[in-house]
């Protein structure tokens, strides 16, 4: 009734592995690409030059989002096969510092260093470490 079918499913057998295996060698390749892009961005950040510069701290800022992801279940007992959802919430921590000269950058900081610094605080800013200085008092004047 179905003459091809063996054919097909020859076809199949013989190609099917090759596939797995150019599905499987793209995910590594992609992995891979990842890992040596980010080594180059760590290796180029650290060959900048340390600069050493007082700030004060102008403005806090945060990006949050949030992502869902939809898993199954697939319980031999269950009714219900529609499974369940997964929320993530993500936190970014910004802090924009101004300088003596007064221009401004903005860095991305931890949510320990974004809890701790207030703004008008005066600081040491250490390419991207924070020292805080107690010998500048925050005042009205200053700020």
């Amino acid at each position: 009734m179905f003459p091809n079918v063996s054919f097909i499913d020859g076809f199949l057998f013989k190609i099917g592995p090759y596939f797995i295996l150019g599905i499987f060698f793209t995910i590594v390749i992609m992995i891979a690409i990842a890992v040596i892009q980010s080594l180059r961005t760590w290796m180029y950040n650290n060959r900048q030059p340390v600069l050493i510069e007082r700030a004060r701290v102008v403005s806090k800022r945060t990006h949050v989002w949030s992502s869902r992801h939809h898993h199954h279940t697939h319980h031999h007992r269950s009714i219900n096969h529609h499974g369940h959802f997964h929320h993530s919430v993500h936190n970014q921590y910004f802090i924009t510092f101004e300088r003596e000269d007064g221009s401004r950058q903005e860095f991305q900081v931890s949510g320990r260093d974004y809890g701790l610094i207030a703004e008008a605080f005066f600081l040491m800013v250490i390419g991207l470490l924070l020292l805080t200085l107690p010998s500048f008092p925050v005042s009205a004047e200053t700020v």
